[in-house]
């Protein structure tokens, strides 16, 4: 198996998994959760723009905090094909995409220290 961390950033909608405690979400078969921690009355800085400049625009999410990692089956396709029944969830239970990026786009590996996952 290998390790898939939803990293906010990077799929737009992972962030506010973190700021709605009681949001599920179905992984695929034979996902196992390795980590759960959840903070009540807590904040996140959600990304809502790529780290450029030395910066990243983040608007503040207030709350209980709910971090999760999942340990999912080998991908046989693309990641995509992991995150998409993912966001299409997140959809369904009334979140929207506030940013989305990719690689580079983000702002490389500054994106991803900025960023608490």
């Amino acid at each position: 198996m290998i390790v898939r961390i939803l990293i906010c950033g990077l799929i737009g909608l992972a962030a506010p998994i973190a700021v709605m405690a009681d949001s599920v979400l179905t992984f695929p078969e034979g996902s196992l959760r390795g980590y759960n921690n959840v903070k009540a009355n807590s904040s996140y800085l959600l990304p809502i723009g790529p780290f450029s400049a030395g910066q990243m625009k983040t608007l503040k999410a207030e709350g209980s905090v709910k971090q999760q990692v999942w340990k999912t089956p080998r991908l046989t396709g693309a990641t995509l094909d992991l995150i998409t029944p993912l966001r299409d969830q997140l959809r369904a239970q009334g979140f929207s995409v506030v940013f989305e990026c990719d690689t580079r786009n983000c702002g490389g590996f500054d994106f991803r220290f900025e960023t608490e996952v």
